[in-house]
């Protein structure tokens, strides 16, 4: 299903963007972290993660986010929307 909301219709393939490998590896990570994050068995429950394990996913999504805008430059538009 596409991305309603991105203007290409489509999530971007950290492959295809202008960023040091290290930084897309990062964003992998995370990504794959994130899937622990959730209750598969019930997803709209309480997350299994403490509230260290959140504040430490926080800290680093934080740290990618300003890597991966630092390295796309002023062209690109970056959205936060955690919030």
């Amino acid at each position: 299903m596409p991305d309603v909301d991105s203007p290409l219709g489509y999530q971007s393939d950290l492959d295809r963007l202008p960023i040091a490998p290290t930084t897309r590896d990062e964003l992998t990570r995370l990504a794959n972290c994130y899937q622990s994050s959730l209750d598969w068995d019930y997803p709209a429950g309480p997350s299994p993660w403490s509230r260290e394990q959140y504040e430490s996913f926080r800290s680093n999504a934080d740290t990618a986010l300003a890597a991966l805008r630092r390295e796309l430059g002023d062209s690109w538009l970056v959205e936060d929307r955690r919030d």
